[in-house]
């Protein structure tokens, strides 16, 4: 029986041949599983089994059902001022949602050659970041806008370089 590993990266084994395999694969053939991560899921699934079994009995049956069903027009404030207001940051909210998950990542890759790693890795922290500065306020909100601003300004200036180099062939 023939293995190909590339790379071994830690001394676990196959619980069937009890060939060292590569931890990122976990596993050396097909059929072939690491015994710690066999466990590890069927521990998660039989944890997961055991809530939604538990859920069954112990919450109400009524459970996310409105009380009562109120009109279309009820959902609607009396104001205009306000419906307009909820309507803009509606449109707003939903062309920041098609930036970050459509445009950015795709003008990232583009322009700066980025692999997905590397896209996600600078929006999760973008995320982390933004969530931070939610948590602190204003001050913080200053701070970070600022040095916001200076990365742009950094970017920008490396973009004609970029560009030139993608021009004239160079990699």
């Amino acid at each position: 029986m023939e293995h190909k590993v590339r790379k071994r990266y830690n001394s676990r084994r196959c619980a069937e041949c009890g060939h060292g395999c590569e931890s990122t694969g976990l596993r050396c053939q097909p059929t072939h599983y690491f015994t710690a991560s066999s466990c590890t899921t069927n521990c998660l699934a039989t944890v997961l089994a055991l809530i939604w079994f538990a859920s069954l009995f112990l919450l109400r049956q009524d459970l996310g059902k409105a009380c009562n069903k109120p009109k279309f027009t009820e959902v609607f404030s009396k104001s205009a001022a306000i419906n307009r207001l909820s309507a803009a940051r509606m449109f707003l909210f939903g062309a920041r949602d098609v930036w970050f998950v459509v445009a950015l990542p795709v003008f990232l890759a583009s322009s700066f050659g980025w692999d997905h790693w590397q896209v996600g890795g600078l929006l999760a922290l973008w995320i982390i970041g933004y969530g931070i500065v939610q948590a602190f306020g204003l001050i913080a909100c200053l701070w970070v806008s600022a040095a916001f601003l200076a990365m742009a300004s950094l970017i920008s200036l490396l973009l004609p370089v970029r560009t030139a180099q993608v021009e004239s062939g160079v990699n």
